[in-house]
């Protein structure tokens, strides 16, 4: 399923929805969230604060993508199975705003549970959707994350210092 890019169930990522066609569910940009995405990246890259837009994403009511899951499938229009279908009002935070700025999702590439992106046997990544990104946005996106990435410990930041 995957290596034909078929999404095979689960969260949906945000921005995106699982659209049911002849060969089963594909992910397209969300007529509803896609646009938001779009100017989630477009924000970040103009003024790199994962916080800053955390809290336009909260002042403008954006629920987040486990709740647009228990929206859809509360209203009967969504296969992802939750165990409370309830939206929960769940507030966006730096992190889950990060989370979805680093993923290659946003190249179209499925990205695994871990992190890693699946390959085909030739070693290209396994593509799942439409890309929402071309790789000249993925860079500016990655530098601008870059930018703002703090090293992941203290001994880092003075080994950077030192050197």
């Amino acid at each position: 399923m995957r290596k034909t890019g078929r999404w095979p169930g689960g969260l949906v990522p945000f921005g995106r929805s699982a659209v049911k066609g002849n060969a089963g569910f594909t992910l397209e940009l969300d007529p509803e969230y896609g646009p938001t995405l779009i100017e989630m990246i477009r924000r970040f890259i103009e003024k790199p604060s994962f916080s800053a837009v955390a809290d336009w994403l909260n002042e403008q009511g954006v629920p987040t993508a486990q709740d647009i899951a228990r929206i859809r499938a509360a209203a009967g229009e969504s296969t992802t199975r939750l165990a409370d279908p309830k939206p929960r009002g769940a507030r966006w935070t730096p992190t889950t705003v990060q989370a979805v700025l680093v993923s290659r999702s946003l190249l179209g590439e499925y990205v695994r549970a871990s992190g890693a992106v699946a390959r085909n046997d030739d070693g290209t990544p396994v593509m799942r959707s439409e890309p929402v990104l071309n790789e000249e946005e993925w860079a500016k996106l990655s530098d601008a994350v870059a930018s703002v990435k703090y090293p992941r410990s203290r001994r880092a930041l003075r080994r950077r210092q030192w050197a």
